[in-house]
């Protein structure tokens, strides 16, 4: 890179500077282009053609396609960072402004094929304050974020194994020091190492860094007061994820503490050796024998209640009164036989919404994700109707926890179609009837074919050309084209186009008034459109707190119930 650059490939450098060991896809019009030795990496990573224009080497992804290209390049063990348009091309002046908007890891994927829907992707971040340990974990597409302490570097190791994060950010004096520890974990789950400097594990930084993100003026609401360590490994988690990946984490609006003391304590041998969670045997998928205790009793119905019992599981209650709570609640869902059916009915249409809220929440949502939160909140008001004639204490506090959503879904069903678009470009997401102005727009963009074979066959009678032809390009716009035989029968007012192989292509002031009216309406309808779109998911974002409550009532609900079924499935009683 001697030579002097261009201005766009100036831009790129200073987006491949902030990306640093990630591989940079620039956002070109439709295209994602990546340069030098980062589109060598990915050519032959994705089997893409590699090009090169002015002896710089280059490759392309289709915008629409890339994260299907991604998803590849983090399997294969890549970040990847996004330098998007941060201006429309159309109406920047000179060069359009980009800037990288995320970097893309395994611990931070959002919305991708890699996400299996019943386990957490989580981004652990590990600190020391003389001998005590924090662990905390994020799970940027569910939101939820805890932190624990402990005075053991064993009872860290064992939930490391047991919550086996993608990554995990530390101090670069801890890697030194834990080098033996990290290389018998790596024999177990291969998780990435971010690793930063000690400055940034510093207390008042990260005190400040959570204070800032809640607005809250003290932490001891969350539990944290007296807690150091776990406010460093939390903060300085957050700080990074935000600074470094440029995320936005507005959607992460709280943090739990937990206490391990809560929970029988199950070392990392024991769950190796029980396969409580994951099978012994070898890699070998061909097998269908059920081979793990989670393969026997998971029987859940939603996403988010296959993550919680898989929780349950590698963390199991030491308090009586809630085991109690539990057996009970178990104990009327096998009761119930009547209003079972139902149960699994509505359960079995709730999809993820942790997932779906989340990736609304950070601006990821498509349309269709969208519909399917819609029809999901649907099915929680006559959920809760259900289960007003169950009486265990646990299913009575997640029945309340559901929440009332008639109005937002009510909302939803309204303004969707039914098979909204898998993205916003296509156009069609908003449902005739919402709006009066929009179905004028889009009845006047209908009615325009009409109007051209209309016009065709009143020209094709006056000029007695039989093969005249209205037609549209994008390129040319509308026009009228006839064969150079019947050249002599236009009318002298029509312009001339353009010239093709065996006619003409002309434009009249009538039908060039019409494509000014048409172009007009398309263009005032898609604007219309989007700005409705995101003014329907802006009132959406506002029901966030509720719906992740809500998704924590279903996943606990779906819990109880795959127990329940477990039991009636092999004749299990309770002890």
């Amino acid at each position: 890179m001697s030579e002097k650059l261009t201005p766009m490939m100036e831009q790129w450098l200073l987006c491949k500077k902030q990306a640093k060991e990630a591989l940079l896809l620039f956002r070109l019009g439709d295209f994602y282009e990546a340069f030098f030795e980062d589109a060598k990496i990915i050519a032959k990573a994705l089997a893409l053609t590699l090009t090169k224009r002015q002896s710089v080497p280059m490759c392309g992804i289709p915008f629409y396609t890339v994260e299907e290209y991604i998803d590849d390049l983090i399997k294969a063990g890549y970040k990847v960072a996004i330098a998007e348009q941060m201006e429309n091309p159309q109406t920047a002046k000179g060069l359009v402004k980009r800037e990288v908007v995320r970097i893309i890891s395994k611990g931070t994927l959002v919305s991708s094929a890699l996400l299996n829907e019943k386990s957490n992707n989580f981004f652990a971040c590990l600190s020391r304050i003389s001998a005590t340990w924090s662990l905390a974990f994020l799970d940027l597409t569910t939101a939820e974020f805890f932190v624990l302490e402990t005075e053991s570097l064993k009872e860290l190791k064992d939930e490391l194994f047991k919550r086996r994060p993608a990554e995990i950010l530390l101090s670069s004096k801890l890697e030194k020091e834990l080098a033996i520890f990290f290389r018998e974990l790596f024999l177990v789950f291969q998780p990435d190492l971010s690793v930063e400097e000690d400055w940034f594990f510093d207390f008042r930084t990260n005190w400040e860094a959570l204070l800032g993100h809640f607005a809250v003026q003290l932490l001891d609401g969350f539990g944290l007061k007296g807690k150091n360590a776990a406010v460093i490994a939390s903060g300085a988690l957050l700080s990074y994820l935000k600074e470094k990946r440029r995320l936005d984490l507005s959607h992460i609006t709280s943090i739990t503490p937990l206490e391990l003391k809560d929970f029988l304590a199950i070392d990392s041998a024991s769950l190796r050796h029980l396969e409580l969670i994951e099978s012994n045997l070898s890699a070998d998928k061909s097998h269908k024998t059920k081979s793990t205790l989670w393969e026997v009793l998971d029987f859940t119905l939603t996403p988010m209640g296959g993550r919680m019992l898989k929780e349950w599981l590698k963390h199991p209650l030491l308090s009586l009164v809630e085991i109690k709570k539990r057996q009970a609640a178990v104990q009327e869902l096998l009761d119930q036989a009547q209003a079972r059916p139902e149960l699994i009915g509505l359960m079995e249409k709730i999809k993820d919404l942790e997932r779906l809220m989340m990736r609304l929440s950070a601006n990821f949502a498509t349309p269709r994700d969208l519909a399917a939160l819609g029809l999901s909140l649907e099915k929680l008001p006559p959920l809760r109707s259900l289960l007003k004639s169950f009486a265990s204490p646990l299913i009575r506090e997640a029945a309340e926890g559901l929440g009332d959503f008639e109005k937002c879904a009510g909302l939803l069903k309204k303004a969707l179609r039914e098979n909204p678009p898998l993205r916003t470009a296509e156009g069609g997401m908003i449902k005739p009837g919402y709006n009066a102005e929009l179905d004028n727009l889009r009845s006047f963009a209908q009615n325009a074919l009409n109007w051209i074979e209309e016009y065709q066959n009143r020209l094709k009678k006056e000029t007695g050309i039989k093969t005249l032809k209205v037609g549209f390009t994008n390129v040319f716009g509308y026009f009228i084209e006839v064969s150079k035989a019947a050249l002599e029968k236009m009318p002298s007012s029509f312009i001339r186009k353009q010239t093709l192989v065996n006619g003409e292509r002309f434009i009249s002031e009538e039908l060039k008034a019409f494509e000014e009216k048409i172009l007009s309406a398309e263009a005032k309808s898609n604007f219309l459109e989007q700005k409705l779109y995101n003014e329907l998911k802006e009132t959406v974002k506002t029901f966030s707190p509720q719906v992740f409550a809500a998704s924590q009532s279903v996943a606990v609900l779906d819990s109880l119930l795959s127990l329940a079924l477990v039991a009636l499935q092999y004749n299990y009683v309770c002890p």
